[in-house]
């Protein structure tokens, strides 16, 4: 089990954090997401044997969202 942070630009709302943890739990491996909209943090626990970094940003930038 891996974890990674990653900036994240443009979460302003709860809304938002409900698109991100909702895109991120579709990509299997993901364990457990944490975003924290005031430091434009997102916290990815996630199996590295079933996902992959690319995977993961892929589904936040799905989002409408932009990596940092």
């Amino acid at each position: 089990m891996k974890e990674m942070t990653l900036k994240v630009k443009g979460i302003t709302s709860s809304s938002d954090k409900d698109i991100i943890s909702k895109n991120l739990a579709s990509v299997w491996g993901v364990r457990s997401t944490e975003v924290n909209a005031p430091l434009g943090e997102v916290i990815v626990s996630y199996n590295e044997n079933a996902a992959s970094r690319v995977d993961i940003e892929q589904a936040i930038k799905d989002g409408g969202f932009t990596l940092i």
